[in-house]
């Protein structure tokens, strides 16, 4: 069974590519700096939310975020209650 990806308007891919590079500018930064954890718990949150990880045609926010920046479950978990 082959599933059909959301339709996502060109305002949405905008907004996950900059979430992309927010992430990947905050990521390495997150240890010592609450704030970078902060946003990037509200970023991570965005996407699940929105399902913006289909984008990138993964199904399950925490896949996607291990997948793409080795972000496990239990961080994952983490950054969502941030």
């Amino acid at each position: 069974m082959t599933s059909t990806l959301p339709a996502f308007s060109a305002a949405d891919r905008d907004r996950f590519t900059f979430i992309k590079s927010e992430i990947d500018r905050l990521l390495p930064e997150s240890l010592p700096l609450s704030e970078a954890v902060h946003a990037l718990g509200l970023l991570f949150t965005e996407v699940r939310d929105r399902g913006y990880q289909q984008i990138d045609k993964e199904q399950v926010c925490e896949q996607w975020m291990d997948k793409i920046y080795q972000v496990g479950p239990h961080q994952a978990t983490k950054y969502f209650k941030a």
